[in-house]
Protein backbone atom coordinates (compact mmCIF):
# COMPACT_ATOMS: atom_id res chain seq x y z
CA UNK A 1 0.00 0.00 0.00
CA UNK A 2 1.65 3.19 -1.23
CA UNK A 3 -1.01 5.80 -0.54
CA UNK A 4 -1.03 7.79 2.65
CA UNK A 5 -4.38 9.56 2.28
CA UNK A 6 -7.05 7.25 3.64
CA UNK A 7 -10.53 6.92 2.19
CA UNK A 8 -13.44 7.49 4.54
CA UNK A 9 -14.22 3.76 4.47
CA UNK A 10 -10.66 3.00 5.59
CA UNK A 11 -10.96 5.49 8.42
CA UNK A 12 -14.15 3.73 9.45
CA UNK A 13 -12.26 0.44 9.57
CA UNK A 14 -9.67 2.07 11.87
CA UNK A 15 -12.46 3.47 14.07
CA UNK A 16 -14.16 0.07 14.40
CA UNK A 17 -10.81 -1.48 15.33
CA UNK A 18 -10.21 1.09 18.06
CA UNK A 19 -13.73 0.58 19.40
CA UNK A 20 -13.18 -3.19 19.49
CA UNK A 21 -10.18 -2.67 21.78
CA UNK A 22 -12.64 -1.46 24.43
CA UNK A 23 -14.15 -4.97 24.30
CA UNK A 24 -17.52 -3.49 23.41
CA UNK A 25 -19.88 -6.35 22.52
CA UNK A 26 -21.90 -4.48 19.90
CA UNK A 27 -20.35 -1.69 17.85
CA UNK A 28 -23.25 0.29 16.43
CA UNK A 29 -23.26 2.85 13.64
CA UNK A 30 -23.69 5.54 16.31
CA UNK A 31 -20.58 4.29 18.11
CA UNK A 32 -18.63 4.45 14.87
CA UNK A 33 -19.91 7.92 14.00
CA UNK A 34 -18.85 9.34 17.37
CA UNK A 35 -15.44 7.65 17.21
CA UNK A 36 -14.81 9.01 13.71
CA UNK A 37 -15.76 12.50 14.89
CA UNK A 38 -13.27 12.22 17.78
CA UNK A 39 -10.47 11.00 15.50
CA UNK A 40 -11.16 13.31 12.53
CA UNK A 41 -13.53 16.02 13.85
CA UNK A 42 -13.42 18.31 10.83
CA UNK A 43 -14.16 15.53 8.36
CA UNK A 44 -16.89 13.68 10.26
CA UNK A 45 -18.93 16.47 11.84
CA UNK A 46 -22.45 17.52 10.90
CA UNK A 47 -22.51 20.16 8.18
CA UNK A 48 -22.64 23.53 9.90
CA UNK A 49 -22.34 21.93 13.36
CA UNK A 50 -18.65 21.10 14.05
CA UNK A 51 -19.40 20.13 17.66
CA UNK A 52 -21.59 17.20 16.63
CA UNK A 53 -20.76 13.93 14.83
CA UNK A 54 -22.24 13.10 11.43
CA UNK A 55 -24.29 9.91 11.62
CA UNK A 56 -24.63 9.62 7.83
CA UNK A 57 -21.75 7.18 7.23
CA UNK A 58 -23.62 4.09 6.05
CA UNK A 59 -22.62 4.59 2.40
CA UNK A 60 -18.94 4.42 3.38
CA UNK A 61 -19.47 1.30 5.49
CA UNK A 62 -20.96 -0.40 2.43
CA UNK A 63 -17.49 -0.61 0.87
CA UNK A 64 -16.21 -2.44 3.96
CA UNK A 65 -19.07 -4.92 3.69
CA UNK A 66 -18.60 -5.38 -0.07
CA UNK A 67 -14.90 -6.17 0.46
CA UNK A 68 -15.70 -8.53 3.37
CA UNK A 69 -13.57 -6.44 5.72
CA UNK A 70 -16.41 -6.22 8.22
CA UNK A 71 -19.63 -8.14 8.87
CA UNK A 72 -22.82 -7.13 10.63
CA UNK A 73 -25.21 -4.22 10.43
CA UNK A 74 -26.12 -0.92 12.04
CA UNK A 75 -26.60 -2.65 15.40
CA UNK A 76 -23.30 -4.47 15.45
CA UNK A 77 -20.11 -4.52 13.33
CA UNK A 78 -17.14 -6.87 13.56
CA UNK A 79 -13.88 -6.95 11.62
CA UNK A 80 -13.21 -10.13 9.63
CA UNK A 81 -9.83 -11.86 9.28
CA UNK A 82 -9.53 -10.32 5.82
CA UNK A 83 -10.30 -6.92 7.35
CA UNK A 84 -7.64 -7.42 10.05
CA UNK A 85 -5.03 -8.15 7.39
CA UNK A 86 -5.93 -5.00 5.47
CA UNK A 87 -6.03 -3.06 8.73
CA UNK A 88 -2.43 -4.15 9.39
CA UNK A 89 -1.38 -2.42 6.17
CA UNK A 90 -3.32 0.70 7.13
CA UNK A 91 -1.62 0.83 10.53
CA UNK A 92 1.83 0.77 8.94
CA UNK A 93 0.95 3.70 6.69
CA UNK A 94 -0.77 5.57 9.52
CA UNK A 95 2.22 5.11 11.82
CA UNK A 96 4.58 6.47 9.17
CA UNK A 97 2.28 9.41 8.51
CA UNK A 98 1.96 10.25 12.22
CA UNK A 99 5.76 10.37 12.57
CA UNK A 100 5.99 12.81 9.70
CA UNK A 101 3.17 14.92 11.14
CA UNK A 102 4.91 15.03 14.54
CA UNK A 103 7.98 16.58 12.91
CA UNK A 104 5.96 18.97 10.76
CA UNK A 105 3.97 20.20 13.77
CA UNK A 106 7.11 21.53 15.46
CA UNK A 107 8.19 25.19 15.24
CA UNK A 108 10.11 25.87 12.03
CA UNK A 109 13.52 26.21 13.71
CA UNK A 110 13.12 22.82 15.45
CA UNK A 111 12.14 21.13 12.21
CA UNK A 112 15.01 22.87 10.38
CA UNK A 113 17.60 21.76 12.93
CA UNK A 114 16.25 18.22 12.99
CA UNK A 115 16.47 17.93 9.21
CA UNK A 116 19.91 19.56 9.16
CA UNK A 117 21.28 17.02 11.62
CA UNK A 118 19.93 13.93 9.85
CA UNK A 119 21.39 15.23 6.58
CA UNK A 120 24.80 15.94 8.09
CA UNK A 121 27.84 13.84 7.20
CA UNK A 122 28.49 12.86 10.81
CA UNK A 123 24.91 11.60 11.26
CA UNK A 124 25.10 9.49 8.12
CA UNK A 125 28.55 8.20 9.01
CA UNK A 126 27.48 7.34 12.55
CA UNK A 127 24.31 5.63 11.30
CA UNK A 128 26.42 3.28 9.20
CA UNK A 129 29.39 2.78 11.52
CA UNK A 130 28.14 3.40 15.09
CA UNK A 131 31.61 2.93 16.62
CA UNK A 132 33.88 5.61 15.15
CA UNK A 133 36.71 7.88 16.22
CA UNK A 134 35.19 11.33 16.54
CA UNK A 135 36.99 14.54 15.56
CA UNK A 136 36.28 18.00 16.95
CA UNK A 137 34.93 18.92 13.54
CA UNK A 138 32.21 16.27 14.04
CA UNK A 139 31.02 18.03 17.19
CA UNK A 140 30.81 21.40 15.45
CA UNK A 141 29.04 19.92 12.44
CA UNK A 142 26.46 18.33 14.75
CA UNK A 143 25.86 21.67 16.49
CA UNK A 144 25.75 23.52 13.18
CA UNK A 145 28.70 25.81 13.87
CA UNK A 146 32.49 25.89 13.36
CA UNK A 147 35.71 26.07 15.37
CA UNK A 148 35.63 29.84 14.92
CA UNK A 149 32.81 29.97 17.44
CA UNK A 150 35.33 28.92 20.09
CA UNK A 151 36.97 32.30 19.99
CA UNK A 152 36.19 34.46 22.99
CA UNK A 153 34.51 37.19 20.93
CA UNK A 154 32.31 34.55 19.25
CA UNK A 155 31.35 32.71 22.43
CA UNK A 156 27.72 33.75 22.11
CA UNK A 157 27.55 32.12 18.68
CA UNK A 158 28.62 28.82 20.15
CA UNK A 159 26.22 29.14 23.09
CA UNK A 160 23.32 29.93 20.77
CA UNK A 161 23.98 26.90 18.60
CA UNK A 162 24.47 24.71 21.66
CA UNK A 163 21.20 25.83 23.24
CA UNK A 164 19.21 25.42 20.03
CA UNK A 165 20.38 21.84 19.55
CA UNK A 166 20.92 20.50 23.06
CA UNK A 167 18.14 22.26 24.95
CA UNK A 168 15.47 22.10 22.26
CA UNK A 169 16.13 19.50 19.55
CA UNK A 170 17.57 16.78 21.80
CA UNK A 171 14.64 16.89 24.30
CA UNK A 172 12.21 16.74 21.35
CA UNK A 173 14.07 13.71 19.94
CA UNK A 174 13.93 11.98 23.32
CA UNK A 175 10.15 12.31 23.32
CA UNK A 176 9.74 10.57 19.97
CA UNK A 177 12.76 8.26 19.89
CA UNK A 178 10.73 5.13 20.66
CA UNK A 179 8.76 5.64 17.45
CA UNK A 180 11.35 7.41 15.31
CA UNK A 181 14.66 5.77 14.43
CA UNK A 182 16.31 9.01 13.27
CA UNK A 183 15.45 10.71 16.55
CA UNK A 184 16.90 7.77 18.46
CA UNK A 185 20.12 7.98 16.45
CA UNK A 186 20.38 11.74 17.10
CA UNK A 187 20.10 11.17 20.86
CA UNK A 188 22.69 8.37 20.76
CA UNK A 189 25.07 10.41 18.62
CA UNK A 190 24.85 13.40 20.94
CA UNK A 191 25.55 11.10 23.88
CA UNK A 192 28.76 9.92 22.22
CA UNK A 193 29.88 13.41 21.18
CA UNK A 194 29.13 15.04 24.53
CA UNK A 195 31.06 12.29 26.29
CA UNK A 196 34.03 12.47 23.93
CA UNK A 197 34.33 16.25 24.14
CA UNK A 198 33.07 16.81 27.67
CA UNK A 199 36.15 18.84 28.70
CA UNK A 200 35.87 21.15 25.72
CA UNK A 201 32.14 21.65 26.29
CA UNK A 202 32.56 22.33 30.01
CA UNK A 203 35.25 24.91 29.29
CA UNK A 204 33.24 26.75 26.65
CA UNK A 205 30.00 26.57 28.64
CA UNK A 206 31.74 27.87 31.74
CA UNK A 207 30.88 24.80 33.83
CA UNK A 208 34.39 23.37 34.22
CA UNK A 209 35.68 23.58 37.77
Amino acid sequence: MKKEKFRKSEKILIAIDELSKRRKKKITVEDVAVKLWKLWPHEFCMRGYPNYPNNDIQKHITRLLDNSWVVGGVYGYNITEKGKKYLGELKKVRSKKQKTETINEQPRYVKTEYIRIINSKIFKYYSNKKKIEFLESDLFEFLGTSTRSLKTKDRNVFLTRYNDVVKVVIPFCKKIMNENENAKTIVELWGELSKKFSDLLEEKLGTKK
